[in-house]
């Protein structure tokens, strides 16, 4: 690993430690009056002597430095300690031919609501502390569980796993028929090139579709997925670089990244009919207080801004996670995109998809967390990198080489 490539994969790994020290200073100052506690910028033992809810969020913020904190000592010694790091089979030895191990991939769906239901879950109670008076009020951690704060927030919490579920199920036909996908038979010669991809990641073959977008996309789940290519794809790209797109979102299914990212679009989609049922009822009570029928007609175009305007400001907490989560999942898909195919064809197919000049439909950037080419690039509550950090990552390698691999024969 060249020094630059050690830094493009440790200033990620340091934005988050950043993160996550943030957080637990945080959480150290709502609930002792705004007092920092400059130990917690390591990773140091929670104070046991506070109550349990305390402790249990902080050890949890603390594993996660634990965490960060390991991976930078691992790209560390991949760059100066490169024999050590391939003895603790962080990487491959010098000299040495690693084959790449990719049936062994995987990660869990389950986090992803758990961490949305909590954080809508800490924006409510966190309000009504403020409300209650905030740093000069009662501790944070002290907040009664039969408080308001708690009540709502559980049930919003509830409603948004619920509805998740319920959007998981039936993402796949709302996709497919906003795209209008051209399913293919398993005999044709795209389907057979996908499904040979498929088992060299040790996944089922998904269904094949196609359709007439300059895009591709991957939707269901891992056990029900569906893998689409746009056909201008098929003449616009090479056979390896269309291995790389195809690698790319197969990477997405044998990562669960499509069930994750389509929960948490139904979460936060119910988060703002949340609001707009909020809009619809204020919005009635003043139209009849004040018998203005006006209110009544701008009702279509007020709870769609509102709908907006929450996931951006009251659940802003969620809405950052999915984005977040929705740009580091890319980085994974092209590593498995280089993997399958080669890390030039990866970047040549982001290179030459990105070129295009025409916009993204609208089908596009309503499912832009699931399209290859993403709408707006690098902003904050964008759903992918930039290309520019895209092909950095690739020509670096810094997530090609935390694929698994085994020695070979």
């Amino acid at each position: 690993m060249t020094l630059g490539a050690f830094l493009d994969n440790v200033k990620p790994l340091a934005a988050r430690y950043l993160t996550a020290t943030a957080l637990r200073l945080g959480w150290y100052a709502i609930n002792s009056g705004l007092r920092l506690y400059p130990s917690v910028v390591l990773p140091l033992p929670p104070h046991l002597d506070w109550p349990g809810l305390f402790v249990l969020v902080d050890l949890g913020l603390t594993i996660w430095q634990v965490v960060l904190l390991f991976k930078v000592v691992k790209a560390a010694l991949i760059r100066y300690q490169p024999d050590t790091a391939a003895t603790l089979h962080l990487t491959t030895a010098p000299g040495e031919t690693r084959e790449r191990d990719l049936t062994s991939l995987g990660r869990t769906v389950v986090s992803t609501p758990l961490v949305l239901a909590g954080t809508v879950l800490f924006t409510c109670v966190f309000m009504q502390w403020l409300i209650m008076g905030g740093p000069l009020g009662v501790p944070f951690v002290l907040m009664p569980l039969d408080s308001p704060g708690w009540l709502i927030g559980g049930l919003l919490a509830v409603a948004g796993l619920v509805y998740g579920n319920r959007f998981t199920a039936r993402a796949k036909a709302r996709v497919g028929n906003s795209f209008g996908v051209e399913y293919l038979q398993a005999n044709h010669p795209l389907a057979q090139r996908i499904a040979g991809h498929a088992a060299t990641l040790g996944i089922k073959p998904p269904a094949v579709g196609v359709v007439n977008v300059t895009n591709a996309f991957a939707m269901g789940t891992r056990k029900d997925a569906a893998v689409v290519i746009g056909k201008p794809l098929l003449n616009l790209l090479s056979p390896q670089e269309l291995d790389a797109v195809i690698g790319h979102e197969l990477g997405h299914v044998v990562y669960n990244d499509v069930e994750r990212m389509q929960f948490a679009e139904g979460f936060q989609t119910m988060m703002g009919h949340v609001a707009n049922f909020g809009t619809v009822i204020a919005t009635t009570v003043v139209a009849q207080a004040t018998k203005d029928k006006r209110y009544g007609r701008d009702v279509t175009e007020v709870t769609g801004a509102m709908g907006t305007a929450a996931r951006h400001t009251l659940f802003a907490g969620s809405e950052l996670m999915v984005k977040g989560l929705s740009r580091a999942r890319e980085f994974k898909a092209d590593a498995i995109g280089a993997s399958i195919a080669s890390p030039e064809a990866m970047i040549g197919a982001l290179e030459r998809v990105h070129g295009i000049p025409a916009k993204p439909t609208g089908a596009e950037n309503r499912y832009g967390y699931l399209m290859f080419r993403g709408g707006k690039m690098g902003a904050l509550f964008s759903t992918h990198p930039t290309l520019k950090r895209r092909t950095d990552a690739l020509r670096s390698g810094a997530h090609l080489k935390t694929l698994p691999g085994k020695k070979a024969a």
